[in-house]
């Protein structure tokens, strides 16, 4: 609590009493019960060891909507709302689109997704191989009223989209040239290791699942295996029309473009103006 520790007691105080934070302004002469003060003050010990504040209250806000979060999903980062925003701005482009989040995780994008486009002409995919993470994204789902529109698979990366399931539903559509498919890829990225990062930084992202985090000592594991799969799948769909959103370290862009040497790519930079964001078409 060592930032804001004014406003995060304040909120671990509204979590403990089950109120909104304005309940607490017009009642600041309520007395918590001992209950109540117990909850607040094992809420308290846990961010004071700096479990990140999100999970302390087991929910995270992302493109204006809820989302839970626990040990088994990433937090959303506000970064990432980049991707979805610029989506959403486009959606007469995404018309008769399928749209594919590999590596859903709490399933932030898929859902906000779901939320925003309308359009009955797009199918929405989520993929996660811990199967811990898809319970989750389905929870958030369940929670934004989406549950319907989102089709939750479980596999490694794009491994459900060769099934025989897959190309009887979708394939149909891909082969003939007729729909989209837009590929959103948020990979584990960061090296073995993690060089670079504070010590501090390091202990916050302790409490974070390792292998939605670690991606190798350059931190393109996953991404050099999707690359693999996107070949086979552009051999199995010749006639395909492809876009991939990547989000990677900045200092990982040129190296990634490597990886998908037949696309033309353009890069978008994230609120600090730091190269975030690959569009591959």
């Amino acid at each position: 609590m060592a930032d804001r520790p004014g406003w995060e007691a304040e909120i671990l105080l509204a979590e403990a009493l089950k109120k909104p934070q304005a309940w607490l302004l017009a009642h600041n002469d309520y007395r918590p019960t001992k209950k109540e003060l117990a909850i607040f003050d094992r809420l308290v010990a846990r961010r004071a060891k700096g479990e990140p504040l999100a999970y302390v209250l087991g929910e995270q806000e992302f493109y204006g909507l809820p989302f839970k979060v626990n040990k088994n999903v990433l937090i959303p980062r506000p970064e990432t709302e980049l991707i979805t925003q610029r989506i959403t701005n486009h959606k007469q482009q995404i018309a008769n689109s399928v749209i594919v989040d590999v590596g859903t995780g709490s399933g932030a994008i898929i859902i906000s997704l779901a939320k925003n486009l309308k359009n009955k002409d797009i199918k929405l995919f989520a993929i996660d191989i811990s199967k811990e993470a898809l319970t989750v994204a389905q929870q958030n789902a369940k929670l934004n009223k989406v549950e319907k529109q989102i089709t939750f698979l479980r596999g490694n990366l794009l491994e459900p989209l060769f099934t025989k399931k897959w190309k009887l539903e979708i394939g149909n559509c891909l082969e003939a040239g007729n729909w989209k498919l837009e590929i959103l890829a948020n990979l584990p990225y960061l090296k073995t290791g993690l060089p670079g990062l504070t010590k501090a930084q390091k202990h916050a992202l302790s409490f974070e699942p390792r292998q939605a985090l670690l991606a190798g000592t350059d931190g393109l594991k996953y991404y050099r295996q999707l690359a693999e799969q996107v070949k086979k799948l552009r051999a199995a769909y010749p006639r395909l029309n492809l876009t991939l959103y990547l989000e990677a370290d900045p200092d990982q862009m040129a190296p990634l473009k490597k990886l998908f040497p037949t696309f033309k790519a353009k890069v978008i930079k994230d609120f600090c103006g730091r190269n975030r964001f690959l569009i591959l078409n």
